[in-house]
């Protein structure tokens, strides 16, 4: 560790998936993703940019590089509402929290540091906790990332995360 760096710690997992299963998570949980404006103006402008035609007017197929262009294109200033990280895992946070009532955070990647991007419920004051919060047990905890992270075809299992960045 450095003196510059900063860590946040929390159970969770790495963020890092296929750019299909994000874009079926995204279409998975709409209704929890379109909360506000932005978001419906977001999710639009990547409806928009996966809806390109070929030189038929058919519907092009895009390989897994073009369409990851697409997601990080499009989410790369949309921010997590804990963490104020920006990126396409904000996504995912943000949706979590929105199901769960759990406020997850989303992290990015440091290279600096090794960092994977990262989704995590970050340890704090029990005080500073919501009731939804206050009742989770490490079980459910974990089973909520788990379940979020087969749907987003990460494989292993949640777990303690700490995540470090130059500062």
């Amino acid at each position: 560790m450095n003196m510059n760096s900063i860590i946040y710690c929390g159970i969770g997992f790495n963020c890092d998936c296929k750019p299909k299963k994000f874009k079926e998570f995204l279409e998975n949980n709409l209704f929890h993703f379109c909360m506000s404006n932005e978001e419906v103006e977001l999710f639009n402008l990547f409806s928009e940019r996966l809806n390109v035609k070929d030189e038929n007017g058919k519907p092009k197929k895009m390989d897994e590089s073009e369409l990851e262009d697409i997601i990080e294109k499009t989410f790369d200033s949309y921010s997590c509402q804990t963490s104020g990280s920006q990126g396409a895992g904000a996504v995912i946070s943000n949706v979590m929290t929105r199901v769960t009532g759990i406020r997850f955070s989303y992290y990015g990647a440091d290279p600096n540091c090794d960092t994977y991007p990262a989704v995590i419920f970050q340890e704090d004051y029990p005080w500073n906790y919501n009731e939804e919060e206050k009742s989770l047990t490490q079980e459910k905890l974990k089973s909520i990332c788990k379940e979020c992270m087969d749907s987003l075809g990460i494989e292993g299992e949640p777990d303690f995360l700490k995540q470090e960045y130059y500062g």
